[in-house]
């Protein structure tokens, strides 16, 4: 059995479940017209991702499949703060 560093397990037990309370609260400000609270939850949202994506590979763990999904965070992140910035009059 091998053992997880701590960050890693910080990682898969905290920031991801960051990632998408990050999302949820981004929806909930726009939909309250809260376009500076919804781009910076946004911007936490990528911050999670891409800090455990550097966690992993500074740890030489390789995982396609997180891989994957950091790199989804960061398009969705991008995606959605056009989006925000546009319906913000930005």
């Amino acid at each position: 059995m091998k053992i997880l560093d701590p960050i890693l397990i910080l990682c898969l037990n905290d920031r991801y479940g960051g990632v998408v309370g990050a999302f949820v609260t981004a929806l909930d400000d726009v939909q309250e017209k809260k376009f500076q609270s919804a781009s910076d939850h946004v911007e936490s949202a990528n911050y999670y991702a891409m800090n455990c994506e550097e966690a992993f590979a500074s740890r030489n763990v390789k995982d396609d499949g997180i891989s994957k999904g950091d790199n989804l965070v960061m398009y969705f992140s991008l995606s959605a703060g056009v989006i925000i910035n546009v319906l913000g009059g930005n």
